[in-house]
């Protein structure tokens, strides 16, 4: 859950993004805004201009209420600049909070996202003016590049409004939508960590969620799954299974050749595991000294994987477990240790294991989509 940023001297009230729908942009980057209201006393604003979109005659910016609570998150409201008089009333969408730290982002990465927020709006396909769901949309495709639909539904629901379609460059994706730009610079990225020396792994034949958890930081299933089905498209790569989600095998370009030790030293390693020996991590690396920067690429590739309580399964283990458990109709993320006893044959400490692993793995639940070839 995102963190909000207290304002400043003004207790525990929130600073939240907002937009002003105007003809006439602010000279000035800060405002005070008094809501155009019977209501007495109104609602002071102070609004700092983040960044101007004529196309949209609107202004994206930060509110602080001086007095208000967060129930007004997603409201419109009719305000005036200064004191109220007869100046004209503009439109003030409040939209959610600022997650914590975003004005504390480098100067030219900060103009970047406020102004891709534009060129986010751009993409949807709506009628009249942007209303906060489509403002809302579209900071989220700027900042984090990605949408659950349920969420976009919830909250279209929530303001009684229609959700928006899209233009082509928007991608939906088993739940999930995708701004292309973000799809473009994560690829870009992940090859760029695919092709660095630093990461050499001639263990890793096959792109995998581990590794892009690795190499990106995310973690979020959906986003994985879409990026390595993504990462398929454009190398023509042939989809495979794997644990948590569908993989897909490397192109040459990104596989790095390895030795006749590595192999040998893989090969016991996996065999442990194999033949049912079940050696923890710590026990693994006090067998293999020599040898750490193997067991480490096994793990990143996805070729062993431990649990919670550090005890191993081999990718090949645990499809197959997966596989029998999916076939019970049991949840795969709550089994109870005896129905695993009983269909895999293990004893309950490696039972208990698999248990905690496989709630971990699938707490978002398990549903592979079609698999696709690509080569």
């Amino acid at each position: 859950m995102r963190q909000s940023v207290k304002a400043h001297n003004r207790g525990h009230q929130p600073h939240m993004f907002a937009v002003l729908e105007t003809a006439n942009s602010p000279e000035e980057e800060f405002l005070i805004l008094v809501q155009d209201s019977d209501a007495e006393p109104s609602i002071k604003f102070e609004f700092r201009t983040l960044v101007v979109f004529e196309e949209f005659e609107a202004v994206l910016g930060i509110v602080c209420p001086r007095s208000m609570t967060t129930a007004m998150r997603h409201s419109s409201l009719q305000v005036k600049r200064g004191r109220l008089g007869n100046k004209k009333a503009e439109t003030l969408l409040i939209l959610n909070r600022l997650p914590l730290g975003f004005l504390d982002t480098p100067g030219p990465v900060l103009k970047g996202t406020l102004k891709a927020v534009g060129r986010a709006l751009a993409e949807l396909n709506y009628s009249g003016r942007a209303h906060n769901l489509h403002w809302w949309m579209s900071l989220e495709f700027a900042m984090k590049g990605w949408i659950r639909r349920s969420s976009m539904e919830a909250l279209a629901i929530e303001l009684h409004c229609t959700a928006p379609q899209f233009h082509e460059n928007i991608v939906q994706e088993d739940g999930l939508l995708f701004w292309r730009d973000y799809l473009d610079r994560t690829i870009q990225k992940l090859e760029d960590q695919l092709e660095s020396p630093r990461n050499r792994n001639p263990f890793l034949d096959r792109l995998v969620a581990t590794s892009i958890a690795s190499f990106l930081g995310i973690r979020e299933p959906g986003v994985c799954a879409a990026l390595i089905k993504d990462f398929a498209r454009r190398h023509n790569c042939q989809i495979v299974d794997d644990v948590q989600m569908l993989s897909c095998n490397l192109p040459s370009r990104f596989v790095s050749e390895m030795s006749a030790q590595e192999e040998a030293v893989a090969g016991e390693v996996v065999a442990l595991f194999t033949d049912g020996e079940g050696v923890s991590r710590h026990t693994l690396e006090q067998r293999f000294p020599s040898h750490l920067h193997v067991i480490a690429n096994l793990f990143l590739s996805g070729r062993i994987v431990a649990s919670p309580e550090g005890y191993i399964f081999t990718r090949e283990q645990l499809i197959e477990y997966r596989d029998k458990l999916a076939a019970t109709g049991e949840n795969l993320s709550n089994l109870p240790v005896r129905v695993i006893k009983d269909v895999t044959g293990l004893g309950r400490k490696a039972a208990e294991s698999l248990q905690s692993l496989f709630a971990e793995l699938f707490r978002n639940g398990f549903n592979h989509p079609p698999r696709e070839q690509h080569a």
